[in-house]
């Protein structure tokens, strides 16, 4: 008959456990287990697993009592049975200890679980269901091992204090201790006292420890377990009365030296008051050996050999221990960290520049309204187009306190070192700074982590990660920027950036505009040496990787600034009216574009359904599978067969719904993202100029093609621009400027011809042009040979030969 009793434990988890763990009521800690956890670590365990939770709750863990009746099992049955009742109860989800108590009559077993679930850190609710639930579970588990139950009705008003009282009595290991102590000053040596115990009823059992049973004891005590004043030798000592008990002294380990080898050392040979100290320190070093091979009973080599090895398996089991233990704690600790980042708080020392914490929840930020403006001003800046150094060089004549310089002023410790006899610094920005604010998601309201990971909680080296791999939190707090400005600068931050040319051009399609053919980007050249009236119409788009490497990797893609220009303000315009004046364009646009992600989100959308179906079929298998592991149902070998199967599948079925997961959002945000783009793009009706802020805004990328000659003589070239929102909707084909064409004829200065020039610096025909190149080329050719002519002749070794 098994009787329970739960109770929960406030303030005391470490010596709750210290307790039920006693060696000497579990029989040397043979009968102690352990779930989740390890048994000398348990509590810090515990503590990992609350803190992950956010459990800021009362109850550190519950404490379980399950005790059995007199005689009616064995220790190691009821360990079992204690077992079973822990996996049926708590399901696999909770962190737990359990030990057996034999110290009593009553065999009775002790459970201290966490009162918080490592697996979906929920609490666990004690009420009388669940006590009840125990209770049924326990008497069933009792009554499959051929046990007693409570019989509904009977012991009916009787407390847990109560039954336990009828219990109790004196343990057999106290009356042991007691007929010792007491006979002890009556006999004259060891084997009478011997003698007298089993008149006494002990029955007595020798080998390499003494050990007594009492009649009606199921199992033998070993005297060594009763204390150290119990051993063999010990009652002999006390016997004689020249017993003194031990007390624990710490012992110097000092390490035993090598002795010095007398026939091979100089220095022995050549002093002889060397020689003798040698002689001396030998004898010592030979006395400590004998010391420490007669205090440990060694007399053969082999038996030195074992001891080593004996120390040395030792040594071994405990690190290794100590490894688990160390891994454990690091994966409770990370999760602990990743459960409170993933609920979406901060976790940071002091807050980020812009953002103060909020005095009721630390974990949270708030926006600081004393330098909010100057992130705003930073964002804004690089939207128009500025690079890092040029905000650098504007935030710094504003004599604008930097970053660490304001957290130093609010009085943040570890900032102030920085400035320490030079003031001026307080005032100058890094491009650093600059940089990590333009590139931090936490100013458009989400929280940041895992920029830098440790691979373990010893290890101080901890490598940076790309920011596309940081791990991201959505709407935690309030942005100062918008998500939509965020996305933009970063965009302008990856792309290679060339704002201004040499003549004064700005460049605002820099990082925009790019080669249809290779991806390289275009860049903007002066290609005209006279005065023009506007700089745009002396400036040409050019394929960079074409200019690096020449036609054997790419062709020009020339494209006139002032005709690129001319085209992207026509088609804003253009989508800008439609979105304002003409709703059947816009609905036949959006039908095009989503007409066939419509038909593959139907099918993604069943396939998901089908997906998350088969996931919750395989966590109830798992839920069955650990059940029948429990009650041994099931071999460990075949559950280990079967989980790692499960196990397998699941992931081949996360990977899939992730991804399927992930295309459907990307076809409900390009839905969603062409009202969007109407609804910004009609702030652009009637544009007449366009800046970098324009671009920026409306467009993801514009490729420029080859200019192409068609059958009736003219030149077209096609462009194909892709805007926020939408991407890629129809071709631009314009007419390029003939550069030529708008040249006057000239005479050439050398034969007087009347000619085209192609550019205003021309001043000669092409025939005299060819002429002229041809003589220059020439005269170069004949200078190499002159000057290595006159090197020869004056050459060192020709002059000797």
């Amino acid at each position: 008959m098994a009787v329970t009793k739960t109770h929960p434990i406030k303030s005391t988890l470490k010596a709750a456990i210290d307790y039920i763990l006693n060696p000497e009521k579990t029989d040397g800690k043979l009968l102690a287990s352990s779930f989740g956890c390890g048994l000398e670590t348990a509590d810090i365990e515990f503590a990992w697993t609350r803190e992950a939770a956010g459990d800021r709750g009362t109850h550190l863990g519950r404490h379980l009592i399950q005790s059995f009746a007199v005689g009616e099992t064995t220790p190691e049955e009821a360990h079992k049975i204690g077992m079973e009742l822990a996996g049926a109860v708590l399901g696999g989800k909770y962190e737990f200890v359990l030990t057996t108590h034999v110290d009593k009559d009553h065999l009775h077993n002790h459970l201290i679980f966490n009162a918080v679930s490592f697996v979906d850190y929920k609490k666990y609710h004690s009420n009388k269901q669940s006590y009840h639930f125990i209770r049924r579970t326990s008497d069933r588990i009792c009554k499959e091992h051929g046990l007693s139950v409570v019989v509904p009705g009977q012991d009916k008003g009787k407390s847990y204090a109560e039954y336990t009282a009828e219990k109790q009595g004196t343990s057999y290991k106290a009356k042991l201790k007691t007929a010792i102590d007491t006979l002890i000053p009556q006999v004259k040596d060891f084997d009478e006292l011997l003698r007298r115990l089993q008149e006494m009823g002990y029955e007595i059992k020798q080998g390499k420890y003494i050990s007594f049973r009492a009649a009606g004891q199921e199992r033998f005590t070993r005297t060594k377990t009763l204390g150290a004043a119990y051993t063999e030798e010990a009652i002999k000592e006390r016997i004689k009365g020249v017993y003194v008990a031990k007390t624990k002294t710490l012992r110097e380990d000092k390490k035993i030296r090598l002795v010095v080898d007398l026939e091979n050392s100089i220095k022995a040979q050549q002093s002889a008051g060397y020689e003798r100290w040698a002689k001396i320190h030998n004898l010592k070093q030979a006395a400590k050996s004998m010391n420490f091979l007669t205090e440990n009973k060694i007399e053969y080599y082999s038996e030195l050999e074992s001891k080593i090895a004996d120390i040395m398996t030792a040594h071994d089991a405990a690190a290794k221990a100590v490894k688990e233990v160390e891994q454990r704690i690091s994966v409770k600790i990370k999760s602990a960290y990743r459960a409170r980042f993933q609920q979406g708080k901060f976790m940071g020392t002091t807050a980020p520049y812009g953002y103060i914490k909020d005095p009721a929840d630390h974990n949270h930020l708030l926006i600081d309204d004393k330098v909010a403006h100057v992130v705003k001003e930073i964002f804004d800046l690089a939207l128009k187009g500025n690079g890092v150094a040029k905000i650098c060089r504007h935030l710094n004549k504003q004599h604008i306190l930097r970053p660490a310089a304001y957290a130093a002023e609010r009085g943040e410790t570890g900032f102030e070192r920085h400035f320490e006899g030079n003031e001026d610094k307080r005032y100058i920005w890094s491009g650093n700074s600059v940089r990590s604010i333009l590139r931090s998601p936490i100013y458009a309201g989400n929280l940041v982590g895992y920029k830098r990971i440790a691979a373990n909680m010893k290890s101080k080296k901890r490598p940076s990660k790309l920011p596309e791999e940081w791990e991201v939190i959505p709407n935690t707090h309030e942005g100062i920027v918008t998500q939509e400005e965020f996305d933009i600068v970063q965009q302008l931050i990856t792309s290679r950036r060339l704002p201004q040319n040499k003549g004064g051009f700005v460049n605002i399609f820099a990082g925009v505009i790019k080669c249809v053919d290779c991806g390289c980007a275009l860049r903007a050249m002066n290609v005209h040496r006279r005065k023009r009236p506007e700089i745009i119409d002396c400036v040409q788009y050019s394929c960079n990787n074409y200019a690096r490497n020449g036609r054997s990797e790419c062709s020009a893609h020339n494209i006139e600034a002032r005709d690129l220009f001319n085209a992207v303000l026509a088609d804003i315009n253009c989508f800008a009216d439609m979105a304002v004046n003409d709703e059947k364009a816009v609905r036949a646009i959006e039908k095009r574009l989503t007409e066939t992600d419509q038909s593959r989100a139907k099918a993604l959308e069943k396939e998901r359904k089908k997906l998350n179906k088969r996931l919750a079929e395989l966590d109830r298998l798992f839920s069955s599978l650990y059940e029948d592991k429990v009650m041994e149902r099931i071999t460990e070998r075949n559950f280990e067969m079967m989980s790692g199967k499960y196990q397998k599948e699941q992931l081949e079925i996360e990977a899939r719904l992730k991804e399927v997961t992930e295309t459907l959002n990307e076809s409900y945000e390009k839905s969603r993202g062409i009202r969007d783009f109407l609804a910004l793009i009609r702030n652009y009706q009637g544009l007449k100029e366009l800046d970098a802020t324009v671009i920026n805004a409306l467009i993801d990328k514009i490729l420029v093609s080859e200019r192409e000659k068609m059958a009736d003589g003219t030149v077209k070239q096609e462009i194909k621009i892709y805007y926020k929102f939408i991407g890629f909707v129809d071709e631009l084909h314009i007419i390029p400027t003939k550069r030529w064409a708008a040249m006057p004829a000239k005479n050439c200065t050398v034969c007087g011809v009347e000619y085209v020039p192609g550019s205003g610096a021309s001043r000669y025909c092409p025939a005299c042009a060819k002429k002229i190149r041809r003589e220059k080329s020439n005269e170069s050719k004949r200078r190499s040979r002159e000057q290595k002519r006159i090197a020869c002749m004056n050459c060192p070794q020709k002059m000797t030969d």
